[in-house]
Order: C-alpha cells, then sequence, then structure tokens
C-alpha cells in the first residue's frame, strides 16, 4: 500500500513547480487498487485530502480495524460493490458529506 502511494506521489508531482514529495510514514495500479487491497484486508479505506490551490495532496493510510461492525459488514457480504464499501467506510469515520 505505501509503495503505491509513493509512486503515484512520485509520478503525478508537478516538475515545472519544482516541488517536492513529502512522505508522512503512518502506518497502513493507483487509488482504486489502494481501496481493493484495503477492502481484501477488511481496513478502512484510505482517506485523500485534496487541496488544489496548494497544488497538494495527501493521503492516510490506516492499517488497523476501526469499527468492528464494518469489518463483519465486509466478511459478510463479500460481493458489495466498491461504491457500497466506499459509503460504509464513511458511516464507520462518521464522515458527512458536508464535511468534505
Amino acid at each position: 500500500m505505501i509503495r503505491e502511494a509513493l509512486h503515484n506521489a512520485i509520478a503525478h508531482q508537478d516538475y515545472a513547480v519544482g516541488g517536492r514529495v513529502n512522505v508522512i510514514d503512518t502506518v497502513g495500479s493507483g487509488i482504486r487498487r489502494m481501496f481493493i487491497e484495503q477492502r481484501k484486508r477488511f481496513f478502512p479505506l484510505p482517506d485523500y485530502v485534496i487541496e488544489p490551490e496548494q497544488q497538494r495532496v495527501e493521503v492516510r493510510i490506516t492499517g488497523r480495524i476501526l469499527g468492528e461492525q464494518y469489518t463483519h459488514a465486509l466478511m459478510q457480504q463479500p460481493d458489495l460493490s466498491l461504491m457500497d464499501v466506499f459509503l460504509l467506510d464513511k458511516v464507520q469515520k462518521r464522515v458527512d458529506q458536508a464535511d468534505q
């Protein structure tokens, strides 16, 4: 997971700006693949913070269970769509659509 996030950060940086890639090391092909891998492990999905005005993207990868109900739902219903898993993840993290 972390290797994929690093690949994305390096590959998609804006070289014209001459900026740098800052890596925040936290426990924990592209964004969809990262979501699928976390789902397979019954872990929370990655969180992205995108700040276009600052040309900044941050990803947080959680490598532990946050909510047992979320984990049990994924275990009991392996055929859930990735969108359904995404929405369940938002519920377990208590993220309101207005907060985004």
